[in-house]
């Protein structure tokens, strides 16, 4: 079957598992770059949330050869896994007071969240956007998040201002920056792993071999937070890039990976093309559109302690 109708058919199969009583749906949400994905929502009795289960990793399973008893029972299994037993009561949402605590912002690549970019309050750094969401932890949720739209801002009365303050003191301190070298990484997942060499084979070594530098003296250390999600807003925190930069005396290349985490090293050990080059196979062959952050690399600039596009 085409994918059309796998959906339909994992729609069918949801409403005579669950019942008249629950909410079967299929919707499109637009998520980082543009990208649309569909996904299963089901919601029991008066719930107005439930998990977003993305179908297209099934239907691929499925046309591997996965029998669809098998894709279903793992639906379901992720459903009653991620589900919200105790729905959230929607003045939740209308607490501003409460959700402030918790606004925190992470970066998209503006050419690329057009669509997106249209129905949400944003700042542009370089070619970059500032965007803002809040994290839901309630009794029945937990670590839930949510867009901050410019419907948001209306309901609750405040200015993308006040909104970009709030949430530049909250990102450091509810998302804590983390730095640890590649070789670390490496050493972590090693200790894992059937062997290193196995390693590098099955996962790209965390892409070096794409630079040739696995045989090099080259030091390239891994930023992010500490939930490694979203973790390239990092780069904008006021300490950790001046202090790496000022830790190994040099200005820095920051190399965007993914929306999750930025590669540092010094900029005397590559040359940005090479860089350049890099970045953008990486992006083609390794990444899924939803996590590119940019094509190219930026600079971090010590005498005038700014981040540029070099």
């Amino acid at each position: 079957m085409n994918y059309t109708e796998f959906s339909d058919y994992i729609k069918k199969c949801f409403r005579e598992l669950m019942g008249n009583d629950v909410r079967i749906n299929i919707i499109t949400i637009i998520g980082n770059n543009d990208c649309e994905r569909e996904a299963l929502i089901i919601l029991e009795k008066d719930n107005t949330m439930s998990p977003s289960i993305y179908l297209k990793e099934y239907y691929e399973d499925y046309m591997n050869g996965v029998p669809m008893g098998e894709i279903i029972a793992c639906i379901y299994g992720v459903y009653k896994r991620y589900r919200i037993q105790n729905d959230i009561n929607a003045d939740f949402f209308y607490n501003y007071e409460k959700i402030k605590k918790s606004i925190v912002y992470k970066l998209v690549n503006k050419e690329k969240n057009k669509k997106m970019l249209q129905d949400i309050p944003h700042y542009d750094v370089l070619d970059l956007s500032v965007v803002f969401y809040f994290i839901i932890n309630t009794e029945s949720v937990q670590n839930a998040t949510a867009m901050i739209n410019n419907e948001h801002l209306k309901m609750w009365n405040v200015s993308r201002d006040e909104i970009f303050k709030i949430a530049e003191e909250n990102t450091p301190r509810l998302l804590a920056y983390d730095i640890k070298s590649i070789d670390e990484i490496l050493k972590k997942h090693f200790e894992q792993c059937r062997g290193f060499d196995e390693y590098i084979s099955d996962n790209g070594a965390m892409h070096m071999e794409k630079l040739s530098l696995s045989q090099t003296d080259v030091k390239m250390f891994v930023l992010t937070n500490i939930f490694q999600m979203n973790g390239a807003a990092c780069m904008l925190y006021e300490k950790p890039v001046r202090w790496f930069s000022e830790k190994i005396n040099s200005d820095i290349y920051i190399i965007p990976s993914s929306i999750h985490e930025v590669i540092m090293l010094p900029v005397n050990d590559i040359g940005k093309d090479e860089l350049n080059v890099m970045v953008e196979q990486v992006n083609r062959e390794e990444l899924a559109e939803c996590d590119i952050l940019s094509d190219h690399v930026y600079l971090y600039d010590r005498k005038k302690d700014t981040i540029i596009i070099p």
